[in-house]
């Protein structure tokens, strides 16, 4: 790709600078003591900063007003090649320091709402004589969405009276915790949305037990009263919520930042030491494993002799010459290939080659572009960098696992795997996992959440001759977890293990710590004499920490992959993990500052290989519209490689996407270079005819490709709550449609014909999905034997990256488009979920507005439904009228069906005939003389029996259409003439092409 000429360099000689003084620099020490004084006389009284619980905090930085009173966002072009590397640090820093303090605020202004939420106060845990832990139950609002803290971070929670807010308890820190009462219970389905915290009180320090009583006693009988508890408004309390912004993601940002920038202005200096990593496997037979997968580790071929600094935790040259390179995406003088690290990878299907067969069928099933970059991209990875973007459905995480698995197949090499979201994260664990397990490589895993508690240097440095030898302090403290997993074992009541949806469990470092000190407890006696005689003296406390200290570093010296975040990535684990292979998956989601953290934290022997989707996601800058740069700071280091044209290889085969389905996001988004990965012949299989059939029945009309755009006429305006909308009459027709294809058993899985199909809703509004998510508990509830929640789950658009189904149903809402709606990213990741087919449920008023004929996607999604696009239909336009009586189609009727052929016309738009495809099956643009196809039919006119049964053998259940009539008026727009086709039903005459109500009374079923 030629680099892009016409985004301009913006000039940084005239704007004022945030920050005048780097703190890193020493020779700045005299202005930086006096800025402090000024911050203290400014902002304390009497030496004690002005910070007041229930109001503002007067520590943090504001945002100019002159910016927030902006008529119109900023305009600031895109920086592809950064001009210096002041220019890059001084665009990021001051883009993330804006962002960081609208946060700060968005946060103080909630704070300052005093906002109350219905709680319920479960049960109280014992932990002593004078501590109790208690689990309150608390039920989310959409207003704490984007504030509640992620599992395992903090919050202050209060009781407050229901009446005026006012609080009647102290302010608690509560801790979230994980939410698994839809695996404890299944009549506890309906809790699994309520937020989990839990609240640790003293009771000689708290009067808790005045205002807070358990709904479950401690009888000894929890299990039961649990099943029997029902929450409600009668025994609800009211709570408060205070948050605080977390700033460990911005602090590590401006780290790393400062780490590479500082490194880039010093010339390397520090020799470099040859060490045998081979010596690594007497440790390794030594001490076993905690994760048994398989007997015995495969024997190294040879030892791997690297280069190692005797400074490990500097920034070394090869670190400073990946950040350069970012910059400008500059021709580099110097390439990693990885085949000559590795050369067993260079061949991996030869003959006596000893990788295990399990991988080797994934290599060989790679396809021509998986193929390209793992042979060109790997071996010419410009300073150890390699980029690899790939669209929906292309392989990325596949192609990636598939190289580790090369690479570890025959060799000790550590693999650090960083990814921003945890659901993808613990996804990609489980992929690494299932594929040892398969290739029976005893490998070791640890999906990392957290990373202890650092100490600040002041507490670990002091007077040595005060200390005894090996009594300093760690650099972490892992005792608190550690010892509470230990006092759990002891007690019996250890917790499960961390599992995922697809039941793998995904070992955290510290049940992976607990698992290796059970196995080898003579290994650890030190420790284990330290947990008995500790008697909570300084020394001895600080000893105990230190044997914690020492397991959990053995224990990262032995994993071979270790999945986290970035943030959690650049705490001290950076120097007790040396990782030989750094992967950045869904980098186009991260902001670049966090990209440099791999870089800033790590110099692996191989290199980094990011992957994502620059035309799916992009960075989430919450102040983009008032931000000088935050249009710079939502894009990410791979777009803007992608812009620079240094971007060789893509991964743009799809394997998702059934029935034509890739061939419209194709044209609009990637240039038509996104192709289909599955043979012509399977394009059309027998579960996705159904799915193409159904289609057919909606819209009255053939779907060659399966896509429709529906209107329901007569329906209502949408409603709004707070800031956010839904759309009831839409939620009703699309709950009944999904009832409709759940309760069908000729609905099944894309991926696996024995497993029943999917269904994903997605709308842009979080009030939208609340509804939708309500709907889908109450049809589960009602239904518990279909599995429902398994097979349907609504989300927005921004949390469906990753996430696909077999049939995804959009809704719009609102009766115009607003911009958000009309983004590339959430607009090409909403078209490509689906494997099967989809439908859009635009309200009839949405097309006609001024708004929507200025949209560049929904526009020509429209179009594309409507009149096809170069010359081949991508869909069709229903319009369906809402509040009929329910109707019949031939989906429904478990009987005799005579479909006869009457009037047929061929549509001006047409198909392609591929040349191999099974044309009979595929029925390849709108032929004419042909009917719906409903069933297979084999001939134009043909008598339907022997309806197959399900499973069970029982006959296929009655399930009527809901509410709707056809309409062609939007049709006829596109000079297609509706067909009519008769059906009959034990003397009833339906149209199919206008279906009419139906007395289901008459009808024998």
């Amino acid at each position: 790709m030629a680099p892009v000429d016409n985004i301009s360099v913006t000039s940084l000689e005239n704007e004022p600078a945030w920050g005048s003084h780097d703190i890193d620099d020493p020779n700045n020490i005299d202005q930086i003591f006096s800025a402090m004084e000024a911050f203290l006389a400014k902002n304390s009284i009497g030496g004690r900063l002005q910070f007041e619980l229930d109001g503002h905090n007067h520590n943090v930085s504001h945002i100019p007003q002159r910016l927030l009173q902006q008529d119109e966002p900023p305009k600031a072009d895109i920086i592809v090649r950064f001009k210096s590397i002041e220019h890059f640090k001084t665009i990021h820093k001051q883009a993330s320091e804006y962002e960081d303090a609208l946060e700060t605020k968005d946060v103080d202004d909630f704070n300052k709402e005093g906002n109350s939420f219905k709680a319920w106060p479960l049960v109280s845990i014992p932990e002593g004589d004078d501590i109790t832990t208690w689990m309150i139950l608390v039920e989310p609002r959409q207003i704490i969405e984007a504030r509640i803290p992620n599992v395992g971070e903090s919050c202050l929670l209060r009781l407050v009276n229901p009446n005026s807010d006012e609080g009647v308890s102290a302010w608690w820190n509560a801790r979230r915790a994980h939410n698994n009462f839809a695996e404890v219970s299944k009549g506890k389905e309906s809790w699994s949305k309520l937020i989990v915290f839990n609240v640790r009180l003293v009771k000689s320090e708290d009067e808790s037990n005045c205002v807070i009583h358990a709904l479950i006693p401690s009888d000894g009988k929890q299990h039961e009263n649990l099943e029997k508890l029902e929450l409600t408004k009668d025994n609800a309390v009211s709570v408060g919520l205070f948050f605080t912004k977390s700033d460990a993601t911005f602090e590590a940002e401006m780290k790393s930042l400062s780490k590479l920038v500082k490194a880039s202005n010093i010339p390397p200096v520090t020799p470099l030491a040859t060490v045998n990593r081979g010596a690594e496997s007497e440790q390794v037979t030594k001490v076993g494993v905690w994760l048994d997968l398989a007997p015995e580790l495969l024997p190294e071929t040879k030892p791997i002799v690297v280069k190692k600094p005797i400074n490990p935790r500097a920034v070394q040259a090869q670190q400073v010459e990946a950040f350069k390179y970012l910059l400008d995406f500059h021709e580099p003088e110097s390439f990693v290939n990885i085949f000559d690290i590795y050369p067993h990878m260079r061949e991996p299907n030869r003959p006596g080659s000893g990788i295990p067969s399990a991988i080797l069928k994934k290599y060989a099933r790679m396809n021509e572009h998986q193929r390209n970059a793992y042979n060109g991209l790997l071996s010419k990875m410009p300073y150890g960098i390699a980029m690899l973007p790939g669209g929906p459905g292309g392989g990325k995480t596949d192609w990636v696992m598939t190289v580790i698995g090369l690479m570890q197949s025959k060799s000790r090499a550590k693999v650090l795997y960083l990814l921003d979201i945890n659901g993808p994260l613990d996804d990609a664990t489980a992929k690494y996992i299932w594929l040892m397990q398969n290739a029976g490589l005893p490998k070791r895993a640890i999906r990392m959440k957290n990373f202890g508690t650092e100490f600040k240097r002041s507490v670990r440095v002091g007077a040595m001759n005060t200390r005894t030898k090996g009594s300093e302090e760690p650099e972490v403290d892992f005792s608190r977890n550690f010892l509470s997993l230990y006092t759990q074992h002891a007690a019996g009541t250890a917790p499960d293990p961390t599992r995922t949806r697809h039941q793998h469990i995904l070992p955290s470092l510290d049940e992976a710590a607990w698992e290796h000190y059970d196995k080898h407890r003579d290994e650890f006696e030190t420790l284990t004499d330290a947990i008995a005689t500790c008697n909570g003296s300084p020394l001895q406390n600080r000893q105990l920490r230190r044997e914690i200290y020492v397991l959990y570093s053995a224990v990262l010296r032995l994993a071979d992959f270790i999945a986290t975040t970035p943030c959690v990535a650049a705490s001290a684990f950076s120097h007790m993990f040396i990782p030989d292979l750094v992967v950045f998956d869904e980098a186009a989601h991260a902001r670049e500052l966090s990209t440099l953290i791999s870089i800033a934290n790590f110099c692996p022997k191989t290199g980094w290989i990011f992957i994502g989707d620059h035309r799916q996601t992009q960075p989430t800058v919450k102040s983009n519209n008032t931000n000088p740069h935050g249009r710079q700071l939502a894009t990410s280091a791979m777009e803007r490689a992608y812009l620079a044209g240094v971007l060789n290889h893509q991964l743009l085969i799809n394997h998702r996407a059934f029935g034509r389905l890739e061939r419209l996001p194709s044209k609009l988004i990637y240039g038509g270079k996104m192709v289909s990965g599955i043979p012509h012949i399977d394009r059309f299989p027998r579960w996705a005819k159904f799915v193409r059939g159904y289609l057919d029945g909606l819209a009255g009309l053939r779907c060659s490709t399966p896509r429709l755009i529906v209107h329901l006429n007569g329906v209502g305006r949408p409603t709004k709550v707070g800031t956010s909308w839904y759309h009831q009459q839409h939620m009703q027709w699309t709950m009944e449609r999904v009832w409709e294809l759940i309760n069908n058993p000729r609905f099944r899985s894309a991926e696996n014909e024995d497993n029943k199909g999917t269904i994903l809703l997605l709308a842009p509004y979080k009030a939208a999905v609340t509804k939708y998510q309500e709907a889908i508990e109450a049809l589960a509830k009602a239904h518990p034997n279909h599995r429902i929640p398994q097979r349907v789950e609504a989300r927005t658009w921004d949390s469906s990256q990753g996430h696909e189904a077999d049939i995804v149903a959009i809704d719009y809402v609102r009766e115009y488009p607003t911009g958000f709606m009309d983004g590339m990213y959430r607009f090409n990741v909403g078209l490509t979920r689906a494997r099967q087919g989809e439908w859009h449920l635009m309200h009839p008023n949405m097309p006609k507005a001024e708004t929507f004929q200025k949209t560049n996607y929904l526009r020509k999604l429209y179009s594309a439904c409507e009149k096809g696009l170069d010359g081949l239909g991508e869909g069709r336009i229903a319009n369906i009228t809402w509040g009929a009586q329910p109707i019949a189609t031939v989906h429904d009727v478990p009987g005799k069906v005579l479909v006869k052929e009457e009037t047929v016309k061929d549509a001006p738009i047409k198909d392609e005939i591929v040349k191999g495809e099974n044309t009979k099956d595929d029925s390849a643009g709108e032929p004419s003389g042909e009917e719906l196809p409903v069933q297979d039919f084999d001939a134009p006119v043909l008598i339907l029996s022997d309806i197959e049964p399900e499973e069970d053998g029982n006959e296929m259940p009655k399930t009527p259409h809901f509410g709707y009539t056809h309409s062609s008026a939007a049709n006829s727009q596109a000079s297609l003439r509706q067909e009519t086709t008769t059906v009959v039903v034990d003397g009833l005459k339906l149209g199919l092409g206008c279906e009419l109500p139906v007395n289901y009374d008459n009808i024998v079923w």
